[in-house]
């Protein structure tokens, strides 16, 4: 197992890709150098598997670059990349509000707040005086809801890993016997926890945890972050949503009431995420209203929105190609398929090698 982690300058860099060198250091001190990623997010080399979502995503849209330069002999690499951007955004879109959002919502929260895409056609609800920024307490509370969810462990090549042993810890990418394809499929397999009051240990104790014990606390983290953001506390947001009577366990209600003494101080995090779940849904009704209520604005309030008409729609034909699914294709693909070996670093942003040499 590697002791820590030191960063080195970049080794590769052009006009559609950067890569960073990170050294890692074995207990006898012998260096061996990995690449990670640089993109627009830099949590992606937090962990592995959110690694791998990103390179799916990354994949996919090269796989749509190419395909639209052979159909495009005209077109410019940056309205290639544009194009190719553009169709991503709708796949990760349509994934969002058809299928993810459902699982979160439930049905009546989604009809009655408008989200579900429609079957066919324009959806002409753009509204210019909409505002789509991100909610103070949807970023900071809410939409963490899912810090509930993370299980113990990673299923990686029918073993499992502690998540404290893969924090920020490229190696599982590199491995030519699994790699993506394993860390995607062990996704797949795994259910999530629940959305309740409790947070496995390994992020509330042993977060990115770089000496044994010395761990940081996810879920304290939150709590003092809507602190720190000054959102309401929780019975004022339950309040604004129009959210009545009591939503809790009885006994997780008293442990709330027991900790905070005044009710009216207790924080919007811990009292949200554990709210019993709507019907049909993951979550509690005040995390609820706080969630569709933001992407009700992000569909409404953006033009870009993939099903809006307008001189920035896609046609009817290529709506109907993003609604299909071409991502789910593409993941069956890299799940059954191995890892190539040498795959060039600018090309996709990561090395593959089927042997990793120390450097000298």
């Amino acid at each position: 197992m590697f002791k820590y982690v030191e960063w080195l300058v970049d080794s590769c860099i052009n006009s559609n890709h950067a890569a960073a060198t990170l050294q890692w250091r074995n207990r006898i001190d012998l260096p061996y150098t990995f690449y990670i990623s640089i993109i627009g997010d830099v949590r992606v080399n937090q962990h592995p598997a959110l690694a791998s979502l990103h390179t799916i995503f990354m994949r996919e849209h090269n796989r749509i670059a190419t395909g639209l330069g052979a159909l495009k002999n005209s077109w410019s690499d940056q309205i290639i990349f544009d194009e190719a951007r553009k169709i991503v955004g709708a796949i990760l879109q349509h994934i969002t509000y058809n299928e993810y959002l459902p699982e979160i919502l439930g049905s009546v929260i989604m009809n009655s707040n408008g989200l579900n895409p429609l079957s066919a056609g324009y959806f002409n609800g753009y509204q210019s005086n909409t505002n789509p920024s991100i909610m103070n307490e949807f970023v900071t509370a809410a939409f963490r809801f899912g810090h509930s969810m993370i299980r113990d462990s990673l299923n990686y090549h029918g073993t499992s890993l502690l998540f404290k042993d893969v924090f920020i810890n490229p190696v599982t990418l590199y491995d030519t016997n699994g790699g993506i394809d394993s860390i995607t499929k062990g996704l797949v397999d795994s259910q999530s926890q629940k959305v309740d009051n409790l947070i496995t240990q390994q992020v509330t104790r042993h977060l990115f945890e770089r000496q044994p014990g010395f761990g940081a606390d996810l879920a304290a983290i939150n709590i003092q972050r809507g602190r720190d953001h000054g959102i309401p506390f929780y019975l004022l947001i339950k309040k604004a949503c129009n959210v009545t009577g009591n939503v809790h366990n009885p006994s997780i209600w008293a442990s709330l009431k027991a900790i905070y003494h005044i009710p009216d101080d207790i924080d919007l995090f811990p009292a949200g995420v554990s709210e019993t779940p709507v019907a049909g849904g993951k979550i509690g009704p005040t995390f609820a209203c706080i969630i569709a209520k933001q992407f009700e604005a992000l569909k409404k309030g953006d033009r870009y929105y993939y099903e809006n008409s307008g001189s920035q729609a896609f046609t009817l034909d290529h709506h109907i190609w993003v609604s299909v699914g071409l991502l789910k294709d593409e993941l069956t693909r890299q799940v059954s398929r191995r890892l190539r070996t040498r795959r060039s670093l600018c090309t996709n942003a990561w090395t593959f090698s089927a042997t990793i040499s120390a450097k000298g």
